[in-house]
């Protein structure tokens, strides 16, 4: 894989396009490929910048929303143990420092159930004993 061309080759590239060679000269001195040459060139004639911007979208649950949306939602369920996602939603929408786009309930709850003290306790199940089996007709 060929090395990656650095801002200022990138910026050499259009001035000399814009000298008048032609992109296989250009490319051929630089020793990358033609569509390498013709692409800064192009994206800086539209205004764009040299340099590469590599964009990744948030990951983890709720990262979205802002810092403070996690937050009070966290404090308020520890405060309210008993309280669910939507009654949690409906008070974060509440708070005038988190108006506008707030998670749904099913996030809430995505998020709340990653942590075990927040997630519902098992269920208790009764160890029920059958009779024995029946002997007769219309045995009990």
């Amino acid at each position: 894989m060929p090395e990656q061309t650095t801002p200022k080759q990138r910026r050499s590239f259009f001035t000399q396009h814009q000298g008048g060679v032609p992109y296989a000269a250009i490319a051929q001195a630089a020793h990358v490929s033609l569509e390498c040459v013709r692409h800064w060139c192009r994206r800086l004639r539209k205004g764009g910048t040299e340099k590469t911007v590599y964009q990744r979208k948030p990951c983890g649950l709720l990262h979205t929303f802002p810092w403070l949306v996690r937050y009070v939602l966290l404090r308020l369920r520890l405060q309210h143990p008993r309280w669910g996602p939507s009654r949690l939603r409906f008070h974060l929408s509440q708070r005038p420092s988190l108006h506008g786009c707030l998670p749904c309930p099913a996030s809430i709850g995505s998020y709340l159930h990653q942590w075990e003290r927040f997630r519902r306790p098992p269920r208790l199940r009764s160890l029920v004993t059958r009779p024995n089996a029946p002997t007769q007709v219309h045995q009990r």
